[in-house]
């Protein structure tokens, strides 16, 4: 179950206002660091009243676990996760983060990159990170720290690859990702192994 920061609407006018108010916080980003901007101006860029803000949002660091949850629930609608092999995953995953640069880019200056590290980790059980269990026979006690550690390694790599300019090509991360990630099941599967 993935934890909210933010008020789950269903009303129109109310979605509607979370993404106006998204939107403004992007924008405004373009010009302040996130430190620097008040609720105030995102109020202002929207066209909102605060009142609404605070119907929407408790705090501005709320308004980022919204984004990252848009575009983590994107991701999952774009692709089956659960029939797609491992090496599919990856790929599709930097390729969806690589078209996301303005925003890695404003998390990255802003220190904010933890916020996708716990986001991930919110959601690796709801994707079903399968991929990383699949050839498990008993299990070790020990998935969920594999699950952190994949976790915080594939936001690291694209944190990295953000401060390369994407240099590096979408094939040679994903298969890099892979066979970190043989290494994790190997490592599980011989844990698994009696003693």
């Amino acid at each position: 179950m993935c934890v909210t920061m933010y008020k789950k609407q269903t009303s129109l006018i109310a979605i509607q206002s979370q993404k106006w108010i998204a939107a403004s916080l992007i924008h405004l980003l373009e010009a302040y660091s996130f430190s620097e901007i008040t609720v105030t101006q995102i109020c202002q860029e929207a066209s909102l009243v605060r009142k609404t803000f605070y119907r929407n949002f408790d705090t501005k660091e709320d308004i980022i676990h919204y984004i990252l949850d848009q575009l983590f629930e994107t991701f999952r609608s774009k692709f089956n996760i659960e029939e797609s092999a491992s090496y599919e995953i990856f790929y599709h995953y930097y390729e969806f983060w690589a078209q996301e640069k303005q925003l890695l880019t404003f998390l990255h200056r802003d220190d904010l990159f933890y916020l996708l590290t716990k986001k991930y980790m919110e959601y690796a059980d709801s994707v079903h990170m399968y991929f990383i269990k699949e050839n498990i026979g008993a299990q070790t006690g020990l998935e969920p720290y594999v699950i952190h550690f994949i976790a915080g390694g594939m936001v690291s790599i694209l944190e990295h690859w953000l401060e390369l300019g994407f240099n590096e090509s979408i094939y040679n991360l994903t298969k890099l990702t892979e066979t970190l990630l043989l290494s994790a099941n190997a490592y599980l599967n011989a844990s698994s192994l009696p003693r």
